[in-house]
């Protein structure tokens, strides 16, 4: 495991530092040497050693060995840790894994739940035993009641036997009965109108809605189909005139065309002309020349 991996190692550095004596490196540093251990401390570090025993499963006994130098001794009191005391000091001193302490904050987290849990089951036993106990108290004072109580009741039946057996008091009953009756009819019918008419009213609001948000999907057509309309009608504009112009730019293209046209033929008429006067005076300069 990581955990005793970690504590063979530091334990194999104690180790080799307890074989190694310390060196000094800087007798200027404020450090107290006495700190690492000397050849003369080291005696007296053996001498006060302690001897640890193991008194039963919980308990762990700490005493200093017996000094034989002499009764003059000092008398050295006796250290009792836990046992649990001893491994938390031990797995506090250990270096601890990633993982390790995960798994330590995980566990102190189930049991801070289970004290929870605990503590607030304690708390509802203890509530239902409170009401247990006025429960019982109540019946234990209402005992006497009841009984009185139901003789009452008995008396009062016998009385209403008797009322009971005129006729006019049968036919009040009747008609008490009747309105109960009728009172209960006309409250449920109610009842029934107001429901109706609360669904009927969900119903018109629901329509409502549903007519809004129709009206509102209309429009957004209607928003777009005009975007989409005005959009066609720009690239028509658009491509329009990229015609006119691209028929503006081939007329000027034909006009330069043809005033380079019109220049060449006027420059093939002017070397006509100048070929046909040369010609001419060849003619008169060779007949000058034969008057000659």
């Amino acid at each position: 495991m990581p955990g005793s991996v970690a504590a063979q190692s530091v334990g194999g550095s104690s180790v080799r530092s307890a074989s190694r004596p310390y060196r000094t490196v800087n007798r200027n540093a404020d450090i107290d040497e006495t700190l690492f251990g000397t050849a003369h401390n080291k005696t007296a570090r053996r001498e006060d050693e302690k001897e640890i025993l193991i008194v039963g499963k919980d308990t762990v006994t700490v005493r200093k060995k017996y000094d034989r130098r002499g009764p003059q001794a000092p008398k050295q009191d006796a250290v009792v840790i836990a046992a649990s005391e001893l491994n938390r000091l031990r797995d506090s001193a250990r270096m601890l894994t990633k993982e390790e302490e995960i798994e330590q904050r995980r566990r102190a987290e189930e049991e801070y739940d289970d004290r929870v849990e605990k503590s607030n089951a304690r708390k509802e036993k203890i509530r239902q035993m409170e009401e247990e106990r006025k429960k019982n108290a109540m019946l234990a004072d209402g005992t006497g009641k009841d009984g009185r109580a139901q003789k009452n009741s008995v008396l009062e039946r016998a009385k209403q036997m008797l009322d009971e057996d005129m006729d006019d008091v049968k036919h009040m009953n009747q008609m008490m009965l009747y309105s109960k009756v009728v009172t209960i009819r006309d409250a449920q019918i109610q009842e029934k109108r107001n429901v109706q008419s609360e669904r009927e009213e969900e119903e018109r609001h629901l329509d409502a809605m549903m007519e809004i948000e129709r009206l509102k999907a209309l429009k957004m057509y209607e928003v777009r189909e005009h975007e989409r309309l005005a959009s066609q009608r720009s690239g028509a504009k658009v491509i329009i005139e990229q015609i006119k112009d691209r028929q503006t730019q081939r007329m000027k293209e034909e006009e330069h065309r043809d005033q380079e046209r019109s220049f060449v033929l006027k420059q093939i008429e002017a070397l006509k002309s100048e070929e046909v006067q040369q010609v001419v005076q060849k003619k008169l300069a060779s007949e000058r020349l034969m008057q000659e």
